[in-house]
């Protein structure tokens, strides 16, 4: 913490911080998984590091731990190697590109994804600490992760985004159209699919906002297709069929009928 040792028991003595061991002071504040891995000698990495510095996450299980080497990682920890001799830093949270890099290799190149484009949209990696991380890492998954952009404003979107790209397919992201504002993803030149988060469409008013949108994209000529977080990451499989048998009735290709000067298209961003 950088304070005096006196100050510092001062402020376990008043009850500010508690000791856990290995040298640590936490706050109230702390989080569990952080209080309890650091309790066992480990430190956070992957995704319970991302969530912890507030990066957009998908689901997934169990208490995403580093250990020194000979260390040990019983359930619900899941180690991640290789293990280090020392600790990098005096972090108690494996730092972004480590714990970026660890989820590359534990959850796969579209979590990686998820979590370098939320690291950039939040302003914790720019461009150019993107372009490092990705510039690190093999040449099968560095193509893979090729596309990247700094305006995903979720997890949802960038899933959708990377699978309708997968299709070979045109689509646009955080367009601007005139008279509702930005959309998450314009699909050829008619369809607008847009991604709703968890942490951002909740509420009556929100609710209300969103359908407001939605019937003036109808009005405008757009064909428009609302998904729920539950529908991308608990249900995907049916929601690939869905979006694959609208792709075939080729909806997407039909011109808008409104002025064509109505879109302004974000910004590509790609590392």
């Amino acid at each position: 913490m950088g304070l005096p040792r006196r100050e510092l028991e001062a402020l376990v003595a008043g009850g500010a911080y508690r000791r856990i061991g290995g040298g640590w002071l936490v706050s109230g504040a702390a989080s569990s998984d952080v209080v309890s891995a650091l309790t066992r000698g480990t430190r956070l990495t992957c995704l319970s590091a991302a969530k912890a510095v507030g990066l957009w996450t998908p689901p997934f299980e169990g208490v995403h731990v580093y250990v020194r080497r000979g260390c040990d990682t019983p359930p619900p920890y899941r180690g991640h190697r290789p293990e280090p001799r020392c600790w990098p830093d005096r972090s108690p949270i494996a730092p972004v590109p480590l714990l970026l890099q660890h989820s590359l290799r534990c959850a796969g190149t579209e979590t990686a994804a998820i979590l370098l484009e939320s690291a950039w949209n939040l302003g914790i990696l720019d461009a150019a600490g993107v372009a490092d991380v990705v510039g690190r890492l093999p040449s099968k998954p560095r193509t893979s992760l090729s596309r990247l952009r700094g305006d995903a404003q979720s997890g949802t979107e960038t899933r959708v985004r990377r699978w309708l790209e997968s299709r070979r397919v045109r689509v646009r992201a955080q367009v601007t159209i005139r008279g509702v504002g930005r959309v998450d993803l314009l699909v050829g030149d008619r369809w607008v699919v847009e991604c709703d988060s968890v942490a951002h469409h909740t509420g009556v008013e929100s609710y209300a906002r969103d359908r407001r949108r939605d019937l003036e994209l109808q009005r405008l000529g757009y064909v428009v297709t609302r998904l729920s977080w539950e529908q991308v990451f608990l249900e995907w499989e049916a929601t690939r069929q869905a979006l694959t048998e609208i792709l075939r009735r080729g909806e997407h290709r039909r011109k808008v009928l409104m002025a064509s000067d109505q879109v302004r298209y974000g910004l590509e961003g790609t590392p």
